[in-house]
């Protein structure tokens, strides 16, 4: 009886270990290929190198051999021993038709809704109804034009050839099995425009003005409505080194909403006070930046999570001038003035994050954050409790980008 416990024991011994055996891997020439959706059951017609033509429906691929049906029979040709192959490719791409919407929409604001007089675009907006309409006529122009690139660009029918040498069919089979897989190769440069609502002087002294309850007696001057969302914050060109690195350079229009206040009212118990406040502010940086992908393999293929980081040069062209008259009669008039001027290059380094999302391989949408650091000082303007801030400024937006 125990000689049998024994037996019994070694068989499960030798059957677990046989069973927990970890499978190897299989080689790639016994490997299916995993076939997007919109491609597995398509039309397919092979030529071999005897002339022979073969029709039948798309069943999957492993190694070097394309697994076709006909008449509910399965068989498989040798990719190596064809001359031709062409396949039915019924996919739609829509990629030149948002592109060039997006392309129309951000092109007619920048001719139509954005300052005139400095390099950074800030949307200015006169409530003229036929601005409206011309960016409608860009968007709808930019989308035409990429619906009938679309249209041209979707072939009914993709061709392979592997009537050459060993090296080009071996080619020609990576391609089609890109194709099957919707496998791209990798794009490795980014180019990307950030497109911002700055956090800027202007918008600050609006929020003291909007919540003052009526005790600011100014009033902004400008023929438009004006805003601190900036239409070309930072364009940059990108060159992807490592799997989750990224180097290159950027641009960034740092300048802020050019601006004058005038008002009047009484001035610690004088009898009457005017007063003037202008500042223009126009500033482009150059970087050397690097992107830092903390998230790679991480987050779905389609997101990326970016961190910045920048170091270069910023040229500022600010200028700021205040004039308070104060009248006392029968007093003469004290008039103050305060001004501050720079007009220099100075270090600058910029920070960052975006999130970004891949409509296409080669189009991206993002929202993204940054800072420019600035050494110098905009003056104060204590009338707003505005106090000394630094020449550089926070962001917040979205980006638009393309790969390639």
């Amino acid at each position: 009886m125990d000689s049998k416990l024994c037996y019994v024991a070694m068989f499960m011994i030798v059957f677990l270990s046989t069973s927990v055996t970890p499978q190897e891997k299989l080689p790639e020439s016994e490997q299916w290929i995993n076939i997007n959706k919109d491609m597995m059951y398509n039309i397919v017609i092979a030529t071999d190198r005897e002339q022979h033509i073969t029709k039948g429906i798309l069943c999957g691929i492993k190694g070097d051999s394309i697994y076709l049906s006909l008449y509910n029979k399965i068989f498989s040709l040798n990719l190596k021993n064809l001359l031709t192959l062409s396949i039915e490719d019924r996919r739609t791409s829509h990629l030149a038709t948002v592109s060039g919407a997006l392309s129309g929409m951000y092109l007619g604001s920048l001719l139509f809704l954005t300052s005139k007089n400095q390099s950074a675009k800030y949307l200015e907006y006169d409530g003229n109804l036929e601005i409206a309409i011309y960016e409608l006529l860009f968007v709808t122009i930019g989308g035409g034009i990429g619906y009938l690139i679309d249209r041209s660009s979707n072939a009914d029918q993709e061709m392979f050839y592997f009537n050459h040498d060993e090296e080009s069919a071996d080619k020609e089979i990576k391609r089609l099995k890109n194709l099957l897989t919707d496998n791209h190769a990798p794009r490795k440069m980014h180019l990307s425009i950030h497109l911002s609502q700055v956090n800027s002087a202007f918008s600050a002294i609006m929020d003291k003005y909007n919540n003052s309850d009526g005790h600011y007696y100014y009033n902004v001057y400008s023929a438009y409505e004006l805003h601190s969302f900036n239409l070309i914050r930072k364009l940059s060109l990108t060159y992807e080194y490592m799997e989750n690195l990224e180097m290159g350079v950027a641009l960034s229009w740092f300048g802020e909403p050019n601006f004058t206040l005038q008002g009047e009212g009484n001035y610690n118990g004088a009898n009457y006070t005017s007063s003037s406040i202008s500042q223009t502010y126009d500033g482009l940086g150059y970087y050397l930046i690097s992107n830092y992908k903390p998230l790679t393999n991480i987050i779905p293929d389609k997101f990326d999570l970016i961190i910045e980081a920048g170091i270069g040069f910023g040229k500022v062209n600010y200028n700021f001038r205040s004039e308070t008259t104060i009248r006392n009669y029968p007093s003469e008039p004290i008039i103050e003035i305060r001004e501050r001027r720079i007009n220099k290059m100075l270090f600058s380094s910029l920070f960052g994050a975006e999130l970004k999302y891949c409509i296409y391989p080669e189009l991206s949408l993002s929202l993204q954050a940054d800072y420019i650091y600035l050494p110098e000082k905009m003056a104060a303007i204590p009338e707003f409790g505005f106090e000394e801030r630094s020449l550089g400024n926070f962001s917040f937006g979205l980006g638009l980008g393309a790969n390639f």
